[in-house]
């Protein structure tokens, strides 16, 4: 979720407790597995059948709740409700799997399966109706929050489309002015419930409005500086009786590394060999669509600037890059080709590198290998480029899920730089559960596009003579 979908309660603070909504989750999770007893047995339900259920009744709330927080069900304030229902068929699924494994771990071979194959039915619809409920009340707790962004005009030309592609009712943007403007900002402050700070506002200018919001009780969104990500982590210390921040070293410890590398290689060969069947329908749809190689090869910067050759399968049409060399593809690219299109848009065309991790070239998860050419470029503009290669590429990560393909490349390494200083096995995890819902997003797979709308407001802040805009 980028941070723009949690703005929440600004003057309004009342909300959903999580925990709430975590037990009520559980609930309607057991509720489903009881209603299909019924469905199944009607009143009279067999003792060894509901014995069973109930063997296993703690492990699959305590699944539910792991599975439901992996997926990011408990961090979708102020989303668009298709992306929760999107969520939640993701988790109810990896739900039903996992109590079935659970089922045949534990001997429990009472339990019917008709009741796994009809639970996760009354399970949806319980659980989109809740959360369904949930999003309602608090979009009318908390109203539309008028919102001010102070950055220059680069940087406000960039944010608003993400602003205006937020969930209708949710946020009104009710001005823009440039960090310089401070008195106009000040005035501005009384009449909005939140504030969006990017990265061009200077430190004086941050602290001094972030005091004036405490005042007033507004909330406050900061795009940090790619430095300030490093700092995330850092240490107070002190010289004699001197406070300081001490930055500690960008490094995994050995022992995570040998651990990540070793889960790599075997959920790679595992993953290499039960996608088999889908390598061939793949393949055998490339050759009847399309003409050329199956698969493509490119050259990709991996861990300390390393280069290596990366797999994929073939999305484009052959010789793409002949006329016009590296180009970044966009949305509507006529260099891709119609399966090619449904390959990225589902995250298929990336399934060859499984071959990549078990060469240990690449790791499941980690920041996206990129091309020689394009990283030059980057390095040239954003040194700080240079720190995603104190890890592996993988084959997701945190910019993956939490971003789109359309992301500028200074988002993602905020995202990239925030993986690596908080590095643990158990986000790992995580990015992987996220991946799946992600995987069904047609927002994650847009690529770069033109929005007239934007365009058309920015092309009132900017005409305006005092630099501000009104909705």
């Amino acid at each position: 979720m980028n941070q723009l979908a949690n703005l929440s309660q600004g003057k309004s603070k009342m909300s959903f407790p999580v925990w709430l909504v975590m037990l009520v989750d559980v609930f309607l999770v057991n509720a489903g597995f009881a209603l299909a007893f019924l469905f199944r047995f009607g009143w009279q339900v067999p003792e060894e059948n509901l014995q069973a259920y109930l063997q296993i009744l703690p492990y699959i709330s305590l699944i539910t709740l792991a599975i439901f927080a992996g997926v990011g069900l408990y961090e979708v304030k102020r989303s668009a409700y298709s992306h929760v229902a999107r969520l939640i068929a993701v988790g109810v699924a990896l739900t039903f799997m996992t109590t079935m494994a659970m089922a045949f771990w534990q001997r429990e071979f009472a339990f019917p399966r008709s009741v796994f194959v009809v639970a996760p039915l009354f399970q949806l619809a319980a659980l989109n109706l809740w959360r369904s409920l949930t999003l309602r009340l608090e979009r009318k707790w908390h109203g539309r929050k008028r919102l001010l962004i102070v950055g220059a005009d680069q940087d406000v030309k960039r944010l608003l489309p993400k602003v205006l592609s937020l969930p209708t009712g949710w946020v009104d943007v009710a001005c823009v002015y440039p960090p310089e403007a401070m008195d106009e900002i000040h005035h501005a402050l009384l009449s909005v419930d939140a504030v969006l700070l990017t990265e061009e506002v200077p430190p004086a200018g941050r602290r001094e409005i972030l005091i004036k919001c405490f005042e007033l009780g507004c909330e406050v969104f900061v795009i940090p500086d790619l430095y300030e990500v490093l700092l995330k982590k850092s240490l107070t210390n002190k010289i004699g009786d001197t406070p300081i921040i001490e930055v500690p070293e960008i490094f995994v410890p050995p022992l995570a590394l040998f651990i990540k590398h070793s889960l790599d290689f075997v959920f790679a060969l595992i993953g290499l060999i039960v996608s088999l069947p889908v390598f061939l329908v793949i393949g055998l749809f490339a050759k009847v669509t399309f003409s050329g190689p199956v698969f493509y090869t490119q050259e990709r910067v991996g861990k300390e600037g390393k280069i290596f050759t990366v797999f994929k399968f073939r999305t484009m049409v052959v010789d793409a890059e002949k006329s016009d060399g590296p180009v970044l593809a966009c949305e509507n690219d006529p260099r891709i080709t119609p399966m090619g299109r449904f390959l990225r848009r589902t995250r298929l065309d990336e399934l060859p590198q499984l071959y990549n991790v078990l060469r240990g070239e690449m790791s499941l998860v980690g920041p996206r290998p990129e091309r020689p050419e394009f990283v030059r470029q980057f390095l040239e503009k954003i040194p700080e480029y240079r720190h995603r290669y104190l890890v592996r590429p993988g084959i997701t990560g945190l910019a993956q899920v939490r971003s789109q393909y359309s992301t500028t490349v200074e988002d993602k390494l905020r995202y990239d730089l925030n993986y690596i200083v908080n590095y643990s096995l158990l986000l790992d995890l995580r990015i992987l559960m996220e991946t799946v819902p992600t995987v069904f997003s047609k927002e994650a797979a847009a690529g770069c596009r033109e929005i007239s709308e934007t365009d058309d407001i920015f092309r009132r802040f900017s005409n305006a003579d005092s630099k501000t805009m009104k909705l």
